[in-house]
């Protein structure tokens, strides 16, 4: 009975790891939806295609919480980019899937096949965030972060620049991404 009992133990134990080493690391994902609304400049509320509705903090960024200087702006610009629109979410193996407040970590891909957090970055809406462990692409980041510090985009690092009169658009130059951070392809907008 014993030898019985240690069996199915054995059995068991190595069951689950095996299934625990093939298992896609926890951020790793893709789910489609539509912004249901912006919270801030990095959350969004997003209806998945299942119909669920998911809280969705951007990964990667930083932007000012609601009442800080220039949250406002930072909160509108996000909104024309992606409020009402289809989005896909992709989750980053480096990182975990969920945040503390149980928000679910993602890049948010917007119409265009455009990654929203970089818009922000290199607007100067949003900073680069590196939380515990880097994310896949933060040199693109860093650099479209450093071009809108020197531009006179944006507000980054609450410094504004007064330029609301001409409302100059910026292009965005993306520098080489990593797979995981392609623009997806033409059907999957």
């Amino acid at each position: 009975m014993r030898s019985g009992v240690f069996l199915t133990c054995a059995i068991a134990v190595c069951t689950l790891a095996a299934g625990y080493g093939s298992a896609a690391p926890s951020g790793a994902f893709t789910q489609e939806g539509v912004v249901t609304q912006v919270v801030d400049g990095d959350t969004l509320a997003v209806r998945l295609s299942n119909g669920k509705q998911e809280r969705v903090r951007l990964i990667g960024v930083d932007a000012a919480e609601r009442g800080a200087c220039f949250a406002a702006q930072a909160t509108e610009h996000a909104r024309r980019l992606a409020l009402s629109r289809p989005i896909v979410l992709r989750g980053d193996a480096t990182q975990d899937t969920r945040d503390r407040y149980g928000r679910l970590l993602a890049y948010v891909w917007i119409p265009g096949g455009r990654d929203l957090g970089y818009q922000l970055v290199a607007r100067g809406y949003a900073k680069v965030y590196v939380y515990r462990t880097p994310f896949t692409g933060p040199s693109a980041y860093r650099t479209a972060e450093t071009r809108a510090k020197s531009s006179s985009h944006g507000h980054v690092e609450g410094v504004r620049q007064h330029h609301d009169q001409t409302r100059r658009t910026v292009t965005a130059s993306v520098p080489k991404l990593p797979p995981q951070l392609q623009p997806l392809p033409a059907d999957r907008r």
